[in-house]
């Protein structure tokens, strides 16, 4: 039994359901979805009312449950990031295309753009520690830096971890343009500053998804909004025998014999 038709939700039941067990999904809301969810605001105009953007679901799961058979389709999100300035000028970034991105760069400051290759290079190592981790039972803080120490890269995880944005990009960047242009990227659904030691961290969310293609870095915008991510989760998922109520509050957990 699943309380919660939300994506993990609904994730956890297809998983569950091909291991062999009946599950049950209780949502209380009209339709599944939680935070992954499409509606209409105004007559004729259907948003993505929180959940915006895709990239962190992993390609694993989006393969292993078909999930492109029942309409999920995702348009890549070009240019990645955009900054207007009050001058007129404006600055675009490229993610998973570091020519594009440098020639942008390069107009505020050619140092800049020839350092952005190391930046890139960074977030590459950093990630190809930790992705293997995310389809694996979480380990401890620990366990990740010694991770980090046997790869070589233990510089990497005292950027990583313990310096603040600020920090961060001080060590590669000059420009105060191009650095605020990249700043947001480890703010974004956080109660941190740039001066927040750690939030270096929030970066790497933008770095390890890969579910536009397979690609690493790459997010994008789901045809029909966020909500066609579980409408499709919930046709796998039905497809699989899972039973899936809507307007189906749970009111009290009762635990016996455990």
């Amino acid at each position: 039994m699943i309380i919660g038709g939300g994506h993990n939700g609904l994730v956890a039941a297809c998983y569950l359901a091909r291991a062999g067990r009946k599950a049950l999904v209780l949502e209380r809301y009209h339709t599944v979805g939680g935070a992954a969810i499409t509606e209409e605001i105004h007559p004729g105009f259907r948003v993505s009312v929180a959940s915006y953007s895709m990239s962190l679901m992993r390609p694993e799961i989006i393969e292993t449950l078909g999930l492109p058979r029942y309409g999920f389709e995702v348009y890549p999100k070009q240019p990645s990031y955009f900054m207007p300035f009050p001058d007129g000028e404006h600055l675009f970034l490229y993610a998973g295309d570091r020519e594009r991105s440098k020639a942008a760069i390069a107009r505020f400051s050619p140092r800049d753009a020839a350092n952005y290759d190391a930046w890139e290079d960074f977030w590459d190592r950093c990630c190809d520690i930790i992705e293997p981790t995310l389809m694996q039972p979480p380990i401890s803080l620990g366990e990740l830096a010694e991770r980090f120490h046997a790869a070589g890269c233990a510089d990497d995880f005292r950027r990583l971890m313990l310096l603040s944005t600020t920090d961060l990009l001080n060590e590669f960047f000059e420009n105060e343009r191009v650095k605020a242009t990249m700043a947001p990227q480890s703010l974004i659904s956080t109660m941190a500053g740039p001066g927040t030691p750690g939030s270096p961290f929030v970066f790497l969310v933008h770095a390890i998804g890969r579910a536009i293609q397979g690609r690493r870095g790459i997010w994008g915008y789901v045809k029909g909004g966020m909500g066609s991510v579980t409408r499709t989760l919930a046709a796998a998922a039905r497809d699989l025998g899972v039973e899936i109520r809507t307007e189906a509050p749970v009111a009290e957990v009762l635990v016996q014999g455990g």
